[in-house]
């Protein structure tokens, strides 16, 4: 293993926690009147443990983010983060691919009290919202130098609750040679992976003198790495010095190369253009030689318009032949916004040769979607290759239609044909759902209405 790699692996723990990190107290922050100037980022970076502080990388000056997504970060007079906002110039919108595994909001809100960081989350309208399953807030147990000990999720009662990969809480024991042992855990006290897809349990995080997280490892209850069903027991991480991830590669227990994980391979390698936008994914075996993942494809390939919005991905073979996915019938993906780069107006499916091509499974080619004034989607049509609207062969609804409240948020979507008359989901039997919306913003009350407008069991 690269040595380089994991030096001063207890001064990088120092840096990643450094934005966390109380100043003299939380009584002078709030009381400081020299806040700090909010910065503007294209992008965020890669973070596999919500032990990672929230950061922004590839700088940008505010002229800049006039005129391109990016998020803001707003700080306190103790340099910590207040908020996050996703933005393109002053407007908040909906998150785009730059986002991670654990940033899931357009605007995310951060304060400090009690030794704890809280994190509250806003659409982009600034209602309340629920983020990332049932969780209302993310409540961090800070240490007495600032480090994460704990995370709990809670509910807007104030009960645990669970984000969508079911865990309730995380446990870290920061070491003294900087190695951040991390569990995560289920409300009845099992222990759960790192992700979904990806079976570490106990890891130990190693990072490098820059900050980056440098080595995982999946390891027994005497710190020994262990593989696991995927073939992996370690991943060794590499960053540009933007601070990008550039590969992720996995070993076996003794560090060498090994094909293992979800994708099988050993090596993942990432080119990203000059925002930090993942352009090209690729992989290679142990040996370094180019192949194809367990998912068919060699390398897949993404574009951005001017304001950074993805407009096309496909999958390929490695000699270049764009691939078409078996069970979705499609090789990949493009999309269109409006002028203003805001509001996305259409998605289109193509096959290997880039002519379009409908979804095997669902019978549509191109999704359009219509908006109103403040940027909410108020039509989705579905149309098959020459243009026409048709009914989806899984669910058997031609449009969907949604209505607002003056806040900006939904209070009803109804399914109609290609002619515009209300019809069923065939699958669930529900012609509208109406939301009505309680004391915290969120729709506590869910109500779903067959054609004959009676109210189905939930």
């Amino acid at each position: 293993m690269d040595t380089r790699i994991l030096r001063n692996a207890a001064l990088a723990a120092g840096l990643v926690c450094a934005l966390n990190a109380p100043a003299s107290g939380d009584e002078g922050c709030a009381a400081s009147t020299g806040m700090m100037e909010p910065q503007y980022f294209a992008t965020l970076p890669f973070r596999e443990t919500p032990f990672a502080p929230q950061r922004g990388i590839h700088p940008m000056t505010a002229e800049m983010a006039a005129n391109r997504n990016h998020y803001r970060f707003d700080y306190d007079g103790c340099g910590r983060v207040t908020w996050i906002r996703f933005r393109l110039g002053e407007t908040v919108r909906g998150l785009n691919d730059t986002a991670n595994y654990y940033h899931h909001a357009p605007q995310v809100e951060v304060q400090y009290r009690d030794g704890q960081e809280i994190r509250r989350f806003f659409d982009r309208h600034g209602n309340g919202i629920r983020s990332d399953g049932d969780v209302f807030t993310e409540v961090y147990t800070l240490d007495e130098h600032g480090y994460p000990e704990r995370l709990e999720f809670f509910d807007e009662d104030g009960q645990p609750a669970a984000n969508s990969w079911g865990v309730v809480r995380y446990e870290w024991l920061r070491r003294e040679d900087g190695v951040v042992v991390e569990t995560r855990h289920a409300a009845d006290g099992s222990l759960l992976p790192l992700r979904p897809g990806l079976p570490f349990y106990t890891v130990h995080f190693h990072y490098g003198a820059d900050g980056w997280l440098a080595v995982m490892r999946n390891v027994d209850a005497e710190g020994n790495p262990v593989v696991n069903e995927l073939n992996a027991a370690q991943d060794r991480l590499e960053y540009t010095a933007a601070g990008d991830l550039l590969s992720w590669n996995v070993l076996d227990a003794e560090g060498r190369p090994a094909e293992g994980n979800g994708p099988a391979v050993a090596h993942g390698i990432i080119e990203r253009d000059a925002y930090g936008y993942e352009s090209v994914e690729r992989y290679a075996d142990a040996s370094g030689a180019a192949m194809h993942s367990a998912y068919g494809f060699g390398y897949t390939r993404a574009s951005y318009d001017r304001f950074g919005n993805r407009i096309e991905r496909a999958n390929y073979t490695l000699d270049g032949t764009q691939l078409q996915a078996r069970d979705v019938g499609y090789a990949g993906y493009r999309m269109e916004f409006d002028p203003t780069g805001l509001m996305r107006t259409s998605l289109e499916l193509f096959d290997e040769t880039g002519a379009p091509v409908a979804r095997a499974d669902q019978g549509w080619a191109r999704t359009e979607f219509d908006h109103d004034a403040d940027g909410n989607v108020i039509e989705i049509r579905y149309l098959d290759t020459d243009g026409a609207v048709i009914a989806r062969h899984d669910t058997g609804y031609a449009r969907v239609r949604q209505t607002y409240d003056g806040r900006g948020r939904l209070i009803a979507r109804e399914y109609v044909d290609a002619a515009g008359n209300p019809v069923e989901d065939r699958q669930t039997g529900v012609a509208r759902i109406a939301y009505t919306y309680g004391e915290f913003g969120f729709a506590d009350a869910v109500q779903r209405f067959d054609l004959n407008g009676e109210v189905l069991a939930p």
